[in-house]
């Protein structure tokens, strides 16, 4: 039982998973969710924003093995992050962790799955991503396509087209079992 809250149009740039570079994912970073906002019936539900890339993995191909590390914000062999503090940009890596004004870092579970239609020359990645709070997800994203600071989007976009992508509110277990013995004590009476 997934509540859609809406869709976004394409942008010119996407961002693009690891995996279908042949290049290792970070580690996740996973959390206990809840929806903070809204009525308490809802509490402990996530929301879940789905997205389609297309990569152009001819171009990708073409970046200096270093140049692709700076741009991910991970060595590409071993997979081990690198510290982009003094770069003119960003990486991807820092560009994805969402930090509050009190300088607490906050977690969003989030995964992709790599496929391909080679008779189309279609390559990509559809990327799932979990959070307690809505604008994590908002951050994240305005951070990946804007930049930190405006204009230093995420690098990563430039080789690839975000095609769709939606975000979902899902309730709870406890929540949903609520509302099955709601539903089950009203055909009851019926």
């Amino acid at each position: 039982m997934l509540k859609a809250l809406g869709t976004y149009h394409p942008m010119r740039r996407g961002q693009i998973p690891a995996s279908i570079w042949r290049w290792p994912d970070g580690p996740c970073r996973g959390s206990c969710w809840r929806a903070d906002h809204i009525g308490w019936r809802w509490r402990c539900g996530s929301y879940v924003v789905v997205q389609k890339y297309l990569h152009d993995l001819d171009a990708w191909s073409k970046v200096p093995t270093p140049r692709q590390e700076e741009i991910v914000g991970r060595t590409k062999i071993d997979n081990v992050e690198l510290d982009d503090d003094d770069w003119p940009r960003k990486s991807h890596k820092t560009l994805a962790i969402i930090v509050d004004a009190d300088g607490n870092e906050h977690d969003i579970l989030r995964d992709n799955m790599p496929f391909e239609r080679p008779g189309q020359r279609e390559f990509g990645t559809y990327f799932i991503g979990y959070s307690r709070r809505l604008w994590m997800i908002a951050k994240m994203l305005e951070r990946m396509y804007v930049g930190d600071p405006p204009g230093a989007y995420g690098r990563r976009l430039d080789f690839s087209t975000p095609h769709t992508g939606v975000t979902f509110f899902a309730p709870s277990r406890p929540t949903l079992e609520m509302l099955v013995q709601a539903a089950q004590k009203k055909l009851a009476a019926t």
